[in-house]
């Protein structure tokens, strides 16, 4: 008996924009951080994208505050970023 192997039919589907995986993978900050901060905000379901977007969000703000404080500590011809650097690189 020979068994015939069927070919699937591929049918093309409008996909929504995410984020890849693979760039998913690279996030800075876990993603349950955005499903803790959002379910602390009372929002009941939040998609991928919108947790994506928040993470971003997160990230570049925190590298900005974080750039701005080690210049602060350079500065200061110090090493050890302290709170006031971050205070400071808040303003």
């Amino acid at each position: 008996m020979a068994i015939k192997k069927l070919k699937k039919e591929t049918v093309q589907t409008e996909k929504k924009q995410t984020t890849p995986k693979k760039e998913r993978k690279n996030l800075i900050i876990p993603e349950s951080v955005a499903i803790r901060l959002f379910k602390v905000a009372g929002a009941p379901r939040v998609s991928k994208e919108a947790r994506d977007a928040l993470l971003n969000l997160i990230a570049k703000y925190g590298r900005d505050v974080a750039e701005r404080a080690v210049k602060f500590s350079k500065h200061a011809k110090r090493q050890t970023i302290t709170s006031e650097d971050i205070k400071l690189a808040l303003e």
